[in-house]
Order: C-alpha cells, then sequence, then structure tokens
C-alpha cells in the first residue's frame, strides 16, 4: 500500500527566495507529485494481466422500483431481484442481457 500524501505540506512562506529556499521548494514539490503518481500507478492496468479478485456486485432493485431507465442512465447495468435477471439500460427501457 502507498505511503499518505501529506494534505498540507509544509513549504517556506518568504517574501525573497535565496537558492536554497528555491531548491527547498522543488524539492518538496517534487515528493509530493511522486507520491500521487505512485498512487496513480498503484491504480492503472499495467499490461492486461489484472483481474479482479472478487465478485463484482451489481445494484439490485425489485422490478417495480428499478430507477428510470432514461438517458441519464443509459449504460447502466443492475440486477433485479424479481425475475433474477441482469439488465442493462439503453436510455429507454430497461433490457435484458
Amino acid at each position: 500500500m502507498a505511503n499518505k500524501v501529506e494534505p498540507a505540506p509544509n513549504l517556506p512562506n518568504v517574501s525573497r527566495l535565496d537558492t536554497d529556499q528555491i531548491k527547498n521548494i522543488v524539492l518538496a514539490a517534487t515528493r509530493i507529485l511522486i507520491a500521487h503518481a505512485t498512487r496513480l500507478n498503484l491504480a492503472l492496468v499495467l499490461d492486461g494481466t489484472e483481474r479482479m479478485t472478487a465478485p463484482l456486485m451489481l445494484a439490485s432493485y425489485a422490478t417495480g422500483d428499478l430507477p428510470a431507465a432514461t438517458a441519464d442512465n443509459e449504460g447502466s447495468i443492475v440486477y433485479d431481484t424479481t425475475t433474477n435477471t441482469v439488465k442493462f439500460s439503453n436510455g429507454a427501457v430497461w433490457a435484458n442481457i
């Protein structure tokens, strides 16, 4: 697991910066960017070999409780507990997959 990224790093607050202060600011910013990049890299698929390690849990609804199959839900997938089927919204209706 990646290390926690500090939300408020300590950076110098001065009106005139000398070379050492600029170097310290650059080093602090670099550490922050590396920490964020490391966390992002852990979340990205690297070579296509990554697989889910647990079942995918879909949102479950009884048929009468399905949300409207409008454009807002187009492309959504849900599990219908009344019919025990997986449904897909095409933007107009919930269709069985």
